[in-house]
């Protein structure tokens, strides 16, 4: 084999790993993206069933029955 193949080979091995590598990355993203949904959208199903999901939002000033803390 010609050092040109051989560089060739070299480059497209290469860039077939690095394309390996970032579809699996961009797999574990898309399988593990928690999004934030609103009381509200929870209470009207906009929140995907059947999956994880976190509540976010704003509250009013003293909302919570939570101690202070010091």
């Amino acid at each position: 084999m010609k050092p040109r193949h051989k560089r060739i080979a070299l480059i497209i091995a290469g860039l077939a790993i690095i394309g390996i590598a970032v579809t699996l990355v961009l797999n574990a993203f898309r399988s593990n993206l928690v999004f934030f949904f609103t009381p509200t959208q929870v209470v009207a199903h906009e929140a995907p069933q059947g999956r994880n999901f976190r509540i976010g939002g704003l509250s009013r000033k003293a909302a919570s029955n939570a101690s202070p803390m010091a």
